[in-house]
């Protein structure tokens, strides 16, 4: 995946925290990449791999509940080249 730029995963239930750690250990490339929907077989810490990707300019997570703040802080501390985030969720917790 060394000169991977662009990555779109969507609705992948079975994508785990070991394809997530491996996207943000070895697509160091990657310019874009989607990561929408619901994957229960990741977790938030998992999510903090994907703040390597510092050549990452477009990042869609919208509906992923694997994102909370430390990862989207560890993005703007790490990822200086993004230019669009998409991190919207229609669910709602009480």
């Amino acid at each position: 995946m060394s000169k991977l730029q662009r990555l779109e995963v969507e609705k992948c239930i079975t994508f785990n925290d070991q394809a997530v750690r491996a996207i943000g250990q070895c697509s160091k490339t990657l310019k874009v990449l989607h990561f929408v929907s619901y994957y229960p077989m990741t977790s938030p810490s998992a999510m903090l791999s994907l703040a390597e990707l510092v050549n990452l300019d477009t990042l869609n997570v919208a509906e992923n509940l694997s994102v909370q703040d430390e990862f989207l802080l560890a993005l703007g501390a790490k990822c200086k080249l993004l230019k669009n985030v998409d991190v919207s969720c229609k669910y709602i917790f009480k």
